[in-house]
């Protein structure tokens, strides 16, 4: 009778198990090792040193291995990130369908759970993984969460994350609202990190008119703002270069008019 293969994977010193047929039937991960047989595989480590610390429990680790064998899996707020981690490891193209779907049926609750989570300070170290994960998700709707006064009160590392992939994902001058909403979430983060923060906005490219409207909400509360001086002078600099540029243009075309009317 042929015997069942076993994988085995260690993780934090205990010993996890499942059939290597049905593995591979899934997984993509050993399609580049044909051939192999399994009973010369070391145990493998299920994490190794190159990743990211990962906040992995027994039971989430148990939940992706009996997918292989009954194709299912129970997805929720509190173990996506995980599952989402360990099926694009191992390749699992099925299972990371199931994932995607999960997250864009169910962004809304998780970002709101994780803002809650860092409002009242409960955000832990071992959950830095989750972290980059659910900031991928908030830089894709934050629009929708400009106004929410739980986000400039997020660390300034994350902040300088979510927002520079927020920017790469949208033409920011094509929304003048967007920039104003942009602005006003910058003077909420000014007030929460004071003069750090100021290095955020300097991934905006502002016209002269959302320039305008920074100088006027920064005098509006100026007393309340610790802003880089620099910054501020440069912001300053540009509109001042750039109305010069339009009297310019204005100057000559008016100039343009009267050669016309006089020949």
């Amino acid at each position: 009778m042929k015997t069942m293969s076993i994988l085995y994977f260690i993780h934090q010193n205990k010993k996890y198990q499942v059939d290597f047929k049905l593995f591979k039937n899934h997984s993509k991960y050993f399609s580049l090792k044909k051939g192999i047989e399994v009973k010369k595989i070391e145990p493998l480590s299920l994490v190794d040193e190159f990743d990211f610390q990962c906040d992995l429990t027994e039971e989430n680790i148990n939940d992706f291995l009996q997918y292989f064998k009954s194709e299912d899996i129970k997805l929720t707020n509190t173990n996506i990130f995980q599952i989402k981690y360990l099926s694009h490891k191992y390749e699992v193209t099925k299972l990371i369908k199931e994932v995607d779907k999960y997250i864009n049926n169910n962004h809304n609750s998780l970002i709101d759970e994780f803002l809650n989570i860092h409002s009242h300070n409960l955000a832990r170290k071992d959950q830095f993984l989750s972290n980059l994960y659910i900031e991928d998700i908030i830089s894709h709707h934050m629009s929708d969460y400009l106004d929410d006064d739980r986000l400039p009160i997020l660390p300034i590392n994350i902040l300088y994350r979510i927002f520079s992939k927020f920017l790469n994902q949208m033409r920011i001058n094509d929304d003048e609202n967007q920039v104003k909403k942009i602005v006003d979430f910058f003077i909420k983060c000014i007030k929460h990190h004071g003069i750090l923060v100021t290095r955020l906005f300097n991934f905006i490219e502002l016209e002269n008119d959302e320039i305008e409207y920074l100088i006027e909400k920064v005098n509006d509360e100026i007393g309340q703002l610790d802003i880089d001086p620099n910054f501020l002078q440069k912001k300053i600099i540009q509109f001042l270069c750039n109305k010069d540029k339009e009297n310019s243009k204005k100057h000559l075309k008016i100039e343009n008019k009267i050669e016309e009317i006089e020949e």
